[in-house]
């Protein structure tokens, strides 16, 4: 759903996704290793496919999608996206994220997910954030797991990919009570310059 959040720190500002910024987002995603390990083939190869790719992400219910944006360089890192919001249960899903790759280990994760989560435990008042990475996908896992994330198990074939492989994908989650600590531990990445 279009929605007008922006979250901002230091380095990076989540705006949200628009057609005003939907070229950048378009040209950071559209690099082949990005989609190597998660559910979809890459949706920015045509104008036809990035189009379906952003009405799905401005028009479907419970979802708010951003732009990622470094401040330090001016340029569009990538996308993220809250979904699955509940407000009944007071819990809600951090996903669809990809960040071009010269951003990969880089403070753009640590920060966007730090706004996200603070926004959501705090703004929000939430109980529950919830994260999916393909199972073989490992470098996702370890980033969620750098957060303080806590790994809830593995669903088995859950998603079928358009070629017709069936992946696994692990269910990672932080919890309220979990949030000082994540906080503060993320606090302290930034200030180290450590990055997830």
């Amino acid at each position: 759903m279009r929605h007008s959040l922006v979250l901002e720190s230091e380095n990076v500002r989540l705006e949200p996704l628009s057609e005003s910024n939907l070229d950048a987002v378009r040209a950071s995603g559209n690099h082949s290793a990005i989609w190597d390990y998660t559910f979809q083939t890459n949706p920015f190869q045509t104008a036809e496919t990035t189009g379906v790719w952003f009405r799905a992400a401005v028009e479907a219910p419970g979802v708010q999608a951003f732009a990622i944006r470094d401040t330090r360089s001016g340029q569009v890192a990538g996308s993220t996206r809250f979904f699955e919001i509940d407000g009944a249960n007071r819990k809600l899903e951090i996903g669809w994220t990809f960040h071009a790759p010269h951003f990969w280990r880089t403070h753009v994760n640590t920060e966007s997910k730090y706004l996200l989560l603070r926004h959501a435990f705090e703004a929000m008042d939430y109980v529950r954030v919830q994260f999916k990475a393909e199972a073989i996908n490992r470098r996702s896992h370890a980033a969620i797991l750098r957060l303080g994330a806590t790994h809830e198990g593995t669903l088995r074939s859950f998603r079928i990919r358009p070629d017709g492989e069936l992946r696994d994908v692990g269910i990672y989650s932080i919890v309220a009570d979990e949030w000082p600590m994540v906080k503060e531990r993320l606090l302290a990445f930034a200030m180290a310059g450590i990055i997830s």
